[in-house]
C-alpha cells in the first residue's frame, strides 16, 4: 500500500496512507478518495492483540458504501505497550497525542481543500469518545458515535489499569482527573473548548454498563455545567437485546452516515 507523507500528499492519490511524524509521534491514516467535497473520518475501538497489531484502519473496507471520501486512523497511543487494547488518544502523560492528532486531521482536511463543515466524525465505543474529543477541536464538523464512552476512567478496570500504567505512569485516578481532565472526561473537554455543530449520540439501553456509567451521567453532566448543546445534541435510545454493547448493523450504519453528510 502506498505511504505518503502530507507534503506528497497530491489529488493524484486516490488511496494511500498519511503518515506524518508530529512532535515526535507518528500519525497514520487510510485515505480513499472519491468525486466529492465531503469527509468521513472514522476512529478504532478495541483491538484483539492476539490477532492483530497496530496499525489499525477499522472499518476501513466501508469506504466503497460511502459518499464521501474516508480517512480511517491509527490511534498511535497502541505503539507505547503491547499489552493495550484500547488508547483513546492519550498517548504518554506529557504527550496529549488527542491534540496532535488534532493537528493532523487538520492537515489533512486542508490539503484535500475540504471544508470543515463537510466533515463527519465516526467512532462506536473507545471509537466513539475519539471522535468527539477530536471533534471539539472542529465546532464546524458533525459527529456520529454509537455505545461510546464518555469518561475513560469509568471504563473496565482492567483496561483502565492497563491504561494508566503505559500513559501516566501510574498516577491516581484522582491525579489524573485532577491534571489531565480534559483528555480523559468529555465534559471537561466540552468545557474548555466547543461542542460541534451537530451530534447524534446513539446509544442501546440493553448495552447497561455504558448506559448507567457513561451515557446518563454524561447526559446530567452536560445539564449540570449549563453546556448549550440543545441545538446541536440529538441522543438516539433504541434497545437490540443481542447486540448489547455491539453497535448497529454495517449496513444501518453506512445509511445512518450517508444520510448525515447531506445534512
Amino acid at each position: 500500500m502506498l505511504s505518503v507523507t502530507f507534503d506528497n500528499l497530491t489529488s493524484g492519490h486516490n488511496n494511500a496512507v498519511i503518515c506524518e511524524n508530529i512532535e515526535g509521534v507518528t500519525f497514520e491514516a487510510y485515505f480513499v478518495k472519491k468525486d466529492s467535497n465531503k469527509l468521513v473520518i472514522f476512529f478504532p475501538g478495541a483491538i484483539d492483540r492476539t490477532k492483530i497489531s497496530p496499525p489499525i484502519y477499522h472499518r476501513w473496507s466501508w469506504h466503497d458504501k460511502i459518499h464521501a471520501n474516508t480517512l480511517f486512523v491509527n490511534d498511535p497511543t497502541l505503539y507505547l505497550s503491547d499489552e493495550l487494547r484500547i488508547g483513546w488518544l492519550l498517548g504518554e502523560k506529557n504527550i496529549n497525542y488527542t491534540e496532535l492528532m488534532c493537528s493532523f486531521i487538520n492537515a489533512c482536511i486542508s490539503r484535500m481543500f475540504i471544508g470543515v463543515d463537510e466533515v463527519v466524525f465516526y467512532g462506536s465505543s473507545a471509537g466513539g469518545f475519539m471522535a468527539l474529543q477530536v471533534a471539539a477541536n472542529f465546532p464546524n464538523a458533525k459527529v456520529l458515535v454509537n455505545n461510546c464512552q464518555t469518561n475513560v476512567l469509568k471504563y473496565y478496570k482492567s483496561h483502565v489499569d492497563d491504561l494508566i500504567q503505559t500513559c501516566f505512569s501510574d498516577m491516581s485516578e484522582s491525579d489524573i482527573e485532577s491534571l489531565h481532565g480534559e483528555r480523559v472526561d468529555l465534559v471537561k473537554r466540552f468545557k474548555n473548548k466547543k461542542i460541534p455543530r451537530k451530534i447524534i449520540y446513539m446509544q442501546n439501553t440493553a448495552d447497561v454498563f455504558h448506559m448507567i456509567n457513561h451515557c446518563l451521567p454524561f447526559i446530567s453532566a452536560l445539564k449540570n455545567e449549563q453546556l448549550d448543546v440543545e441545538s446541536s445534541f440529538i441522543l438516539d435510545l433504541y434497545r437490540n437485546d443481542e447486540n448489547g454493547h455491539g453497535p448497529i448493523s454495517q449496513e444501518l450504519t453506512i445509511s445512518k452516515l450517508n444520510a448525515f453528510l447531506q445534512e
